[in-house]
């Protein structure tokens, strides 16, 4: 050792330069520019409906190319602005009922569910990351081992029988993390060809759902995150 310098003294110099080469490696990490996916939206042109609104009563059933997620804001420590992580599941199911007559379409039931314990990150400078970050959140604040799945459940609700893309706020319930809450939930919906399209976003805070808000290294996290949902749907024959 170094003359008057003990070996106590050493090893926490030796911490110290440890912990320093530490939070440069996450600072040169995080200098890249971060880009995330963006939020989902309809295809640009819908099919006409014809035939009333009998033309689409029936069981229509999630059917492939469906996706939901998270997009939570975030600020690493060297980024002057919030940033976003994004992650997506492709594993979905549910079905949804309409019935045709007059005045026209009812949504009758709706129960949707999507695989959380699948999520994976989709932002592009969290490459190095996405297996940490994805397993963290699924063990330590989603605890998708005992919760693996986040489901919405329809209310009824009149609902336009056109082509051209909807407006619709639906009523009905969201659970995740084990809790259920009563939410009305912005939705744009389309035909688009033989089968319906659907996109929603909506916010929900943590603590409703009694969810740690996610403590990681060189980053503050939102209070909030937004759900994000892109439903493609098959009539049942």
């Amino acid at each position: 050792f170094p003359t008057g310098m003990s070996r106590p003294t050493v090893a926490i110099i030796a911490g110290l330069g440890a912990v320093l080469a530490l939070v440069v490696a996450g600072i040169v990490y995080l200098t890249p520019p971060h880009r995330a996916a963006p939020g989902f939206t309809l295809a640009p042109s819908p099919s006409p409906v014809t035939g009333g609104p009998s033309a689409l009563a029936g069981t229509w059933v999630v059917d492939s190319g469906s996706e939901a997620g998270y997009r939570v804001a975030e600020r690493f420590i060297n980024q002057p602005a919030d940033t976003e992580a994004v992650a997506r599941t492709s594993s979905m199911s549910g079905q949804m009922v309409l019935a045709g007559g007059l005045p026209g379409l009812e949504l009758r039931t709706a129960t949707f569910a999507a695989d959380i314990s699948k999520l994976h990150s989709t932002d592009a400078n969290a490459t190095h990351g996405t297996a940490v970050r994805d397993k963290f959140v699924a063990l330590e604040y989603l605890q998708t081992a005992f919760y693996p799945q986040a489901v919405f459940v329809a209310g009824s609700l009149s609902l336009p029988a056109a082509g051209a893309p909807a407006d619709l706020a639906v009523p009905g319930t969201f659970t995740v993390h084990g809790l259920t809450h009563a939410v009305s939930i912005p939705m744009k919906i389309s035909r688009n060809g033989d089968r319906l399209e659907v996109v929603a976003a909506f916010r929900i805070h943590y603590h409703d759902y009694q969810i740690d808000v996610p403590a990681v290294p060189f980053t503050t996290v939102a209070p909030e995150a937004t759900v994000e949902v892109h439903l493609f749907l098959r009539r049942q024959s």
